[in-house]
């Protein structure tokens, strides 16, 4: 499997650092994030489900990204384009999303 994950913790540490991290969905964000990044992708990605769902998901983009770099982990590549495609849905230009969709058909 290609490496494709090299832009999504440059997008958390935008959302981490440039947010307040106290509502209930970048609580749920930094959670995913932290289970990302110590490879526990299943409970990353019911972190990151919970998040898009949560009242003040103050990045949609990003976290759509980041669920769709954990599915693709979890070898979901039609749940993973979706995600990536959701992501880019919120921010048409996003480098990350749009990287890691061309790189999942490639």
């Amino acid at each position: 499997m290609r490496n494709i994950f090299w832009f999504v913790p440059m997008g958390a540490a935008v959302l981490i650092l440039g947010g307040c991290g106290g509502s209930p969905g970048t609580r749920e964000f930094k959670a995913g994030v932290r289970e990302y990044e110590q490879g526990n992708f299943v409970r990353a990605k019911s972190h990151f489900e919970k998040a898009i769902h949560a009242p003040g998901n103050e990045a949609g983009a990003v976290v759509w990204n980041y669920l769709g770099c954990t599915a693709w982990q979890l070898h979901q590549l039609t749940a993973a384009r979706d995600a990536f495609e959701a992501s880019l849905r919120f921010d048409s230009s996003y480098a990350a999303a749009q990287y890691n969709l061309a790189a999942l058909y490639a």
